[in-house]
């Protein structure tokens, strides 16, 4: 993900050993596995045999996995790693270069299928951007029709309360009008909410929409 590597699958492994790779996960790109080797060179790498690679292993890999040989193809995207596909085996020995091709034909498989998902999340966004300012757009609209269609104030804050309360996501919403010299609220209009005295004070003001929220519900 950019700072750290993480283990979002798992086949043919024991459950001891996909236990203790679950807690070894997320971890920090490094040397010590094949996996961040794969992310830090950009390239495949090929252990014949866990045992005799020096700094290896998260512990002692071969007891936690069973696998004395191991390969790790990255996943590029744009010529950037974004993941890792890791096999191993129970027996030591090299890979031929037909088993890491068929593996770096699976890892662009991979990186499709994650290109996939991401621009259609991207997708998903973009159109409920585009909703929302759909409905923006058609609640001012709405807005600006009341307030050059009428005179009436009660009116047009009705429509405002309205369609605040609706663009909002809230479950109720009311307008005052403060009057300054009397230090008091009037209530001009509620969306939502059961009716309440026309007149608080500022101490009072919020404690009274809190209790007209609770009824609400």
């Amino acid at each position: 993900d950019g700072e750290l590597m993480r283990m979002p699958a798992l086949a043919n492994v024991t459950p001891e050993g996909a236990d203790a790779l679950r807690r070894a996960f997320p971890r920090p790109v490094g040397r010590d596995t094949g996996a961040g080797r794969a992310i830090v060179t950009c390239d495949v790498d090929a252990i014949p045999d866990v045992l005799d690679e020096p700094g290896y292993g998260i512990g002692d890999s071969a007891s936690v996995t069973g696998f004395r040989s191991v390969v790790a193809v990255p996943l590029v995207r744009d010529g950037k790693p974004i993941g890792v596909i890791n096999v191993g085996r129970l027996e030591p020995g090299s890979f031929a270069d037909n088993d890491i091709a068929l593996l770096r034909t699976f890892a662009d498989q991979a990186v499709i299928a994650i290109e996939n998902v991401r621009l259609f999340k991207e997708l998903e966004d973009r159109t409920a951007q585009l909703s929302r300012s759909v409905g923006e757009l058609k609640a001012l609209g709405e807005v600006g029709q009341a307030v050059s269609s009428t005179l009436d104030l009660e009116t047009v804050l009705r429509t405002i309360a309205a369609r605040a309360t609706e663009l909002a996501g809230m479950d109720g919403g009311a307008i005052y009008e403060y009057d300054e010299t009397r230090e008091v609220f009037h209530l001009h209009t509620t969306n939502r909410l059961p009716d309440a005295a026309g007149v608080l004070t500022p101490a009072t003001a919020i404690g009274e929409m809190r209790a007209r929220m609770v009824r609400a519900h």
